[in-house]
């Protein structure tokens, strides 16, 4: 959990505190994942991206992945051999070579992906006034909670749908914020869109939903 005890200063979410609180959050919920297989290999996944991968400088990033091309990977050329020459399995080897290819450049959209991300949410915590505990959901599978009583911010992931990541892009992804029980807003966010008018659009609707909700609760007491 990010906490930030300086009076009413709104917490920071950094690439770092994410990947630690979503570690955090699986190894807490182990238990409940026991007959999962894949558990472990997922954990290992996102302590990769988010605590490795994701809050490189992009220069550091560049070079880390051009001084160790997985194409040249012993390891890697041993491991595609070997599925390709499983019966059942239904890939050549030299799609599965092709595919290595490709890691490179999801590794760099991730990098950019995240980062927009934790921008973008920083900007949205700060900027608008939230009563309520509120969920922001990214693609689906990564949850980002700020609670305003406590002024902390805690993060989870869906574990089930963790392969979403893997189209993740530069400088978009699908928002959701959800304020206590109710859907805010639902939206494809781009860095094309300057955030201060996304962030006003939401005050906005915010405003109109919670209006329409006192007003409810103002007609009920006087009936």
């Amino acid at each position: 959990m990010k906490k930030n005890p300086q009076g009413n200063k709104k917490p920071e979410l950094t690439i770092k505190s994410l990947g630690e609180m979503l570690i955090e959050y699986i190894d807490n919920a182990q238990e409940d994942s026991v007959e999962n297989r894949l558990f472990q290999p997922k954990r290992q996944l996102i302590n990769y991206l988010f605590n490795g991968i994701g809050y490189l400088p992009k220069d550091q990033l560049e070079n880390q992945l051009s001084s160790a091309p997985l194409d040249k990977e012993d390891n890697l050329i041993l491991y595609t051999f070997f599925l390709s020459q499983i019966e059942h399995f239904n890939f050549e080897w030299s799609y599965l070579l092709s595919k290595l290819k490709n890691i490179h450049g999801f590794l760099m959209r991730f990098n950019k992906y995240i980062n927009f991300v934790c921008s973008d949410i920083n900007i949205m915590i700060a900027s608008i006034q939230l009563r309520e505990q509120t969920l922001f959901q990214i693609d689906e599978f990564l949850q980002i909670i700020y609670s305003p009583i406590q002024n902390s911010i805690t993060a989870q992931c869906k574990l089930d749908l963790l392969k979403n990541i893997l189209s993740c892009k530069a400088g978009q992804y699908r928002l959701k914020i959800i304020c206590g029980s109710k859907t805010i807003i639902s939206i494809d966010r781009s860095s094309n869109e300057e955030k201060m008018s996304v962030t006003d659009k939401i005050k906005t609707l915010m405003t109109v939903i919670h209006n329409n909700y006192d007003s409810k609760e103002d007609n009920n007491e006087d009936k």
